[in-house]
């Protein structure tokens, strides 16, 4: 099932019925009547058979598409199950190499535990690092013990 529809497709100066506008974008007549009661996409009143005007489709579909986009904050990355932008469960951040120019990173969903990912070129790379580091606590140094008896398990020269 397509998600996005190029709004260059709409031809200037004229009016779609909904049969012709299912045809363009290759759905069902039933999808472009859902868009119409459901979200708002207006039709020319009084039309039978329903027409729409080229000029409303276009800023339509531009305006539809980009409500449904997530904007993820600089430490936060897609999470397909929740539907939405999350931050990454600490420790499973990772960086995997697509090519020599791109990066994904790849992590666990911090709500859900389920998959999320997110792109990123070799430019910010540093940056998505640094936002993504796991948060470390401060810890004590180890203790080393000396002891001068060569035979205890804590002399290092054995």
């Amino acid at each position: 099932m397509k998600r996005t529809y190029d709004p260059r497709r709409i031809k200037r100066n004229r009016s779609y019925t909904v049969q012709r506008l299912a045809e363009l974008y290759d759905v069902q007549p039933n999808t472009v009547r859902q868009w119409i009661k459901k979200h708002g996409l207006p039709v020319l009143e009084g039309s039978y058979p329903t027409l729409m005007h080229w000029k409303d489709i276009r800023d339509w579909l531009i305006a539809w598409q980009a409500a449904r986009k997530w904007t993820c904050a600089p430490d936060e990355m897609s999470c397909f199950s929740c539907q939405g932008p999350r931050k990454v469960k600490a420790g499973t951040f990772r960086i995997e190499a697509s090519n020599k120019n791109t990066f994904m990173l790849h992590g666990q969903c911090e709500t859900c535990d389920g998959p999320m990912n997110r792109s990123s070129s070799q430019a910010k790379i540093g940056t998505d690092r640094a936002n993504f580091a796991p948060i470390t606590t401060p810890h004590c140094a180890p203790i080393i013990a000396h002891n001068s008896n060569a035979d205890s398990p804590l002399n290092p020269s054995l």
